[in-house]
């Protein structure tokens, strides 16, 4: 079966074995180590700095880092490529040069952004005959500042009438503001401030430098010409460090193999001569992992245990490799429960056959199948490890394959395309090479296609549910709540399709057994409970089929949505000259299919599994697992 069946272990171990003993277990990787209730909290924080510290060199490094450190950080190499790098480099150098080059690029960065600043205030001030540092003398004061270009006139007026002592110098003038260096006697500065603000003149606040805007802008522009070479050999300098960078990476996974390590120690029971350990395995693991421990160590002992009261044990689903890309979906939804069955191998047929139909795009499946497939070739990727791209290459493979019939490509008619690629039929219809049905005129076809899968699927997943408990030893149960359905349907065929005689009361015994089925409590009650369970059954199993008619809403989009794309594209051709039109047909040709199959491949995606999830898996499924996850060495980077 693709659920694993998992026993429960525990190791007992004499004290001098403790530390090897986790050195074999996570080499290993078999073993999911569970609480144990007399657990010794055992605190790291050594190690927990020391993985901050490394995450922080590492993130500091990778914008430096070349593309072939980036590969190797992403493929680090074997335990004892890990082991070899932690070991034998000088990290602590590393780290501290990583934090001296922060700290000096901060100050850099810091000091830059001042210069900046200051130079953004000086340049609209720049044509400035005034030193800055000449603000006051003792009879004038100097002011700086913006005014409305539209108070100017009104300004310099009422500083006549009121014979102020004032001269306004205008330095620059843009579309909003005016900028301007206003003279004032002191004694005619509080008169100046209040009838200057009353005109929208806002002062501002220049810096005190030794000379004119212009010589401060171009001391500015030295010392930022400096700062910028600064940068640059700090960043050469990060650069060169970056050599490091799949080094660090490294350390990091062995650093967290030491704080996985850590963790599973805090688990041992221990007493004066000897730990044990508590955990779950696969149960086929159990022969070759006591064997194994037997020839390492003298004095270890691998026993199988009882799980604890309403401890439930860890999941693992594990299908061959033409199954396991399904598990994709699966996922989706949750991991089986304690005592149910893997869906994925029941949901494959009938999840890839509604994502094809729900797309009814040849074309489109085409382009999906060979997308995928040259990531599948460029990278090599395997199905047990890249689980959705090898889903998405099926799906567009059965999308091409079920499209066919129903002439879906691109949305394009068949008066549109050469005439060896299409036939007549008996009814005068033009149609498609391999075509069958048209969407457009057939669509009562697809719809009881679309409700017949359903039946179809709805009847499997009871079969589903009845057939489980069946071989837990519920044989009744099974039968009265499960397959009656089943026998129903059978005597309901029996009787119409073949006119079979005395279905009649086949029928109404298959029905009463149902009610039974259906009922609970004591004999008196359960045939109105049975009853009343009955029909929300009867209701419920209508719902779900009629809910199936998304499959049939999904194939027309999808081709009125390319059709319509593709009268757009002509559209616009037409209405443009040849030069433009024809670029433009090509554009939105391409960009418009790119999207509809982008968007009508996730609604294909999304229905077809909203399918599988409330409908199918709603007969025999209720997941909610805790996924098996074994104490062993990751060789995934910390960052």
């Amino acid at each position: 079966m693709p659920v694993v069946k998992m026993q429960k272990v525990a190791i007992l171990s004499h004290n001098s074995h403790s530390e090897d003993l986790l050195e074999f277990l996570q080499d290993e990787g078999v073993m999911e180590v569970s609480p144990n209730e007399e657990t010794v909290d055992i605190e790291h924080p050594k190690v927990s700095y020391e993985k901050a510290e490394v995450v922080f060199a590492i993130d500091f490094l990778r914008p430096s880092a070349t593309k072939e450190a980036l590969k190797i950080a992403k493929s680090p190499g074997s335990n004892d490529d890990i082991r070899k790098a932690a070991l034998h480099t000088d990290f602590r150098a590393i780290i501290d040069e990583c934090k001296k080059l922060e700290d000096e690029s901060s100050e850099v960065l810091s000091e830059r952004q001042k210069l900046e600043a200051e130079k953004e205030r000086l340049l609209p001030w720049q044509k400035s005959p005034l030193n800055l540092n000449e603000k006051e003398t003792k009879t004038s004061k100097v002011t700086y500042g913006t005014c409305p270009p539209a108070s100017i006139d009104d300004l310099r007026a009422e500083i006549d009438e009121k014979n102020l002592k004032v001269e306004l110098v205008q330095i620059e003038k843009a579309s909003n503001e005016v900028f301007l260096a206003s003279v004032v006697w002191k004694k005619d500065t509080e008169e100046f401030e209040r009838t200057s603000a009353k005109h929208g003149f806002t002062a501002v606040d220049l810096p005190e430098a030794g000379g004119a805007p212009v010589q401060e802008l171009g001391r500015i522009d030295q010392e930022l010409k400096k700062f910028e070479e600064n940068e640059m050999e700090l960043n050469r300098k990060r650069t060169e460090l970056a050599k490091s960078f799949p080094d660090l990476v490294r350390l990091g996974i062995y650093l967290q193999w030491i704080d996985q390590k850590q963790s599973v120690r805090s688990e041992f029971s221990a007493t004066d001569q000897t730990v044990s350990l508590t955990g779950w395995i696969p149960s086929k693991e159990f022969n070759d992992l006591e064997k194994k421990l037997e020839q390492k160590f003298p004095a270890v002992a691998l026993l199988k245990t009882e799980p604890r009261e309403g401890e439930e044990p860890p999941m693992q689903i594990k299908n061959v490799d033409a199954v396991a890309p399904f598990e994709a979906v699966t996922r989706l939804y949750g991991i089986p429960g304690g005592g149910e069955m893997d869906p994925t191998r029941p949901l494959m047929p009938f999840f890839i056959l509604y994502f094809g139909l729900c797309l009814t795009d040849a074309g489109y499946g085409f382009i999906l199948a060979a997308l995928m497939g040259v990531l599948i070739w460029k990278f090599k990727l395997k199905m047990q490890e890249q689980k959705l791209v090898w889903l998405l290459f099926y799906a567009g493979i059965v999308t091409f394959l079920v499209s066919i019939p129903f002439g879906g490509w691109f949305g394009i008619t068949p008066d549109a395309v050469p005439a060896f690629l299409t036939y007549t039929n008996s009814n005068g219809d033009l149609r498609f090479v391999g075509q069958i049905w048209d969407l457009t005129k057939d669509v009562d076809f697809f719809r009881n296609l679309a409700l017949t899968l359903g039946s179809i699927q709805i009847l499997f997943g009871i079969f589903l549910a009845g057939y489980w408990k069946a071989i837990h030893g519920k044989v009744f149960e099974a039968i009265a709540s499960h397959f009656t359905v089943h026998l129903f349907a059978i005597a309901l065929a029996l009787k119409y399709a073949l006119g079979v005689p005395f279905m009649d009361y086949a029928l109404i015994a298959i029905g009463l057994l149902f009610i039974w089925g259906q009922g609970k409590g004591p004999w008196f009650v359960r045939p109105l409970v049975g009853t009343l369970g009955a029909l929300g059954f009867l209701i419920g199993i209508m719902s779900n089929i009629l809910s199936y008619l998304r499959i049939l809403a999904l194939g027309l989009a999808t081709g009125a949505l390319a059709f319509a794309i593709n009268q757009v594209a002509v559209v616009l051709k037409d209405l443009l000259p040849i030069f433009l039109g024809i670029p433009v047909f090509i554009c939105i040709l391409l960009f418009g299919h790119m999207i509809s199959l982008a968007l009508n491949g996730l609604g294909s995606f999304v229905h077809s599994g909203r399918l599988q999830f409330i409908e199918f898996f709603g007969q025999f499924f209720q997941g909610g697992g805790r996924e098996f996850t074994p104490f062993k060495r990751s060789l995934s980077p910390i960052a």
